[in-house]
Formats: C-alpha cells, sequence, structure tokens
C-alpha cells in the first residue's frame, strides 16, 4: 500500500473529460482511454465524466487510475472536483470556446483532442490524428500549439504491437462487422435479416457497451450456427477476432486506424457527417471501400459491395498493403514528448 500511496503522490495529475454514450458514441472514450495509457508512466490519470455506459466503469474496461462521475455536464462541475492550476485534456464536441474560456480563467492548462475544427480554442495544445488536416483552418489563440496527422495518433497499445506484422490473406473466408458503440442505423441487424452470414465460413459481430439494441442483435442472430456475437471486448479481444477476419465493416473512425494497423478487407459505412474526413481519406487512397449511409439508403449498394470485394482477393490485399504503408508509426513517444514538457 505505501509503495501505491507514494507512487501516486510523485505522479502529477492528469484530469480528462469525456463521456459516451448512444447518442455520442464511444469514440471519445476509447480515444482518451488510449491516451491515458500512454501517459501512464508520466502521470496519474483521472476520468471526469457526466455519461458514461455502466460496462465502462469497471477497472477491466479502462485504463484511468481513477473516474469521478459529475453532477452536471458543465465547466462549473468539473471546477468543483479539479485543483487549481491542474492539466486537463478536453475530448468532446461540446467543450467549445465558452467551455474552454471558463477553465482558462480559472488558470487550467488546457489540451483539446478535436476532430472536427469547428470551435474557436483558447486551449494551450490542440491535437487533431485526423489526415489531410490543414492547421491554417484552425481558428485558435497565438499560444496554442497544434500536433495533427497520424504522428499523433491515439490508439491503445495491442494495434501498436500488432503494427510491424505482416499478415497475408489466403481467401476472403470470415466476416468481421464492428460498427462501434451505438450502431445508429441498426446496419449488424440489417446484414443478419439479409443472411449474410450464408456468404460466409464465420461471421464475428462486434457489439459495442452503447447499443442499445443489443437484445435484438441478439434475437435475430439466434439459430445462425456461423455467426458470433461479442459485446464491449477490450483491445486484445478485438486484436484476436479481427485476426480471424479476411474481411471487416465498420465505420470510418479511430476503429477504422486501429483495424488497419492489423491489415483487412475495409468497407466503411459513413452514418455521421463528422466521419467524412477520415472516409475521404481511406477511399481516396485505397485503403477501403465505402457505402454512405447519411443521406441515402446504402443497404442496397453494402450487399453489393459486400459481393465485389469478397470475390476480389487482390483489391483486398492490396488494401491491406496501402495500410500498411500509411499505418507504421507508433506515435507514443511523439505524444509523451509533448506532455512532458507541460509537466
Amino acid at each position: 500500500m505505501q509503495a501505491l500511496i507514494s507512487e501516486y503522490t510523485l505522479k502529477p495529475r492528469l484530469f480528462f473529460r469525456v463521456d459516451a454514450g448512444y447518442k455520442i458514441g464511444l469514440g471519445h472514450f476509447i480515444r482518451s482511454s488510449a491516451l491515458a495509457s500512454m501517459l501512464s508512466d508520466l502521470f496519474h490519470c483521472t476520468l471526469l465524466t457526466y455519461n458514461l455506459p455502466d460496462l465502462l466503469l469497471g477497472n477491466n474496461n479502462t485504463t484511468f487510475d481513477q473516474i469521478i462521475l459529475l453532477e452536471a455536464p458543465d465547466a462549473e462541475s468539473l471546477l468543483k472536483n479539479v485543483p487549481n492550476d491542474s492539466i486537463i485534456v478536453l475530448d468532446g464536441y461540446n467543450f467549445d470556446y465558452d467551455y474552454q474560456t471558463i477553465l482558462k480563467k480559472k488558470g487550467h492548462f488546457l489540451v483539446s483532442i478535436d476532430d472536427i475544427q469547428k470551435t474557436h480554442f483558447v486551449s494551450d495544445i490542440v491535437i487533431n490524428h485526423g489526415v489531410n488536416i490543414n492547421p491554417k483552418k484552425y481558428s485558435c489563440e497565438q499560444y496554442t500549439k497544434l500536433y495533427t496527422g497520424l504522428n499523433y495518433m491515439m490508439l491503445r497499445q495491442p494495434f501498436f504491437d500488432i503494427m510491424k506484422r505482416e499478415r497475408q490473406i489466403q481467401q476472403v473466408k470470415n466476416l468481421l462487422v464492428i460498427m462501434g458503440g451505438n450502431d445508429m442505423k441498426d446496419i449488424s441487424i440489417l446484414l443478419l435479416k439479409k443472411d449474410i452470414d450464408k456468404c460466409f465460413g464465420h461471421i464475428h459481430i462486434i457489439s459495442g457497451a452503447g447499443t442499445v439494441s443489443f437484445e435484438r442483435l441478439l434475437k435475430e442472430g439466434k439459430g445462425k450456427k456461423n455467426v458470433t456475437i461479442h459485446k464491449n471486448l477490450n483491445a486484445h479481444e478485438l486484436v484476436d477476432v479481427a485476426n480471424k477476419c479476411d474481411l471487416c465493416i465498420c465505420t470510418p473512425s479511430s476503429i477504422s486506424y486501429e483495424l488497419s494497423c492489423i491489415g483487412i478487407g475495409l468497407i466503411l459505412c459513413i452514418i455521421a457527417e463528422n466521419q467524412k474526413h477520415f472516409y475521404d481519406f481511406f477511399i481516396d487512397n485505397g485503403l477501403a471501400v465505402g457505402c454512405n449511409f447519411i443521406n441515402e439508403n446504402g443497404s442496397d449498394k453494402l450487399f453489393q459491395t459486400i459481393q465485389n470485394l469478397r470475390n476480389d482477393l487482390i483489391r483486398v490485399n492490396q488494401q491491406k498493403s496501402n495500410q500498411k504503408s500509411f499505418f507504421k508509426v507508433n506515435s507514443k513517444e511523439n505524444l509523451l514528448n509533448i506532455f512532458g514538457t507541460i509537466r
């Protein structure tokens, strides 16, 4: 116990303000959790959250040293739970100019994790691990430091571990479906209703902690012997499942980054406007093919795309090769350098 207390007092505290849930998904939480894991040798990492699914609150599902549940989503509630002059990481679309300004006036050092470039930033640091980001489009203070691109990827460690491994896909036999923390378009259920299992040797469907239709998904998969439905897998478990699969259907988000570290045939289903820069990057560089579910019913195109890619082993392996050419940098050292200067 004494060793734990000593370690706690020696490490400075780093506060993460993040929410997750059905409407906003789990992406912000997973990204910040990955960052907390990278920084665990430097900081005691505390998560402050107003909304987080119960499945994510256990120690097996998070890399944070401590979790504090806030009484309200506003900045004032956060201020009640952090000491003066703290380092606070903000990851979410609600932490806009007004929210940042309240915290900044109290003397806190702010790091914003961003992917949409929609607000004026008064944060001291902004990190965007998206691709093709134009820093000149950011509205921010003169003192704000910007770090953008794949050199600052915030991914979970098992995906960095597997990044250097090469895998050859001999046939497109098994399918992975992972539509994020909520699957708002019920694409997983749609695929089962259309008997997509008859086209593959085995199908693995991963459902997130925020999915409200999980029971309907289980019902739809009942009796399909070559379908396995998983819920709330950790990073190691996800890597194990993905390694068994040759083709994957997922959203253009951080999960597509993680799967590209493994190398797999990819079909991206875009379901939200904030995913567009991910989507365009993957499609334009031949890392994936895609279907649009924002302004149109993409289900018909999705089934045709699945069939086309399932029968095109050369294209699948070309996607895998393209992915490996982009996703080859372990960004942990770069992120450690950023945060090491503000301790």
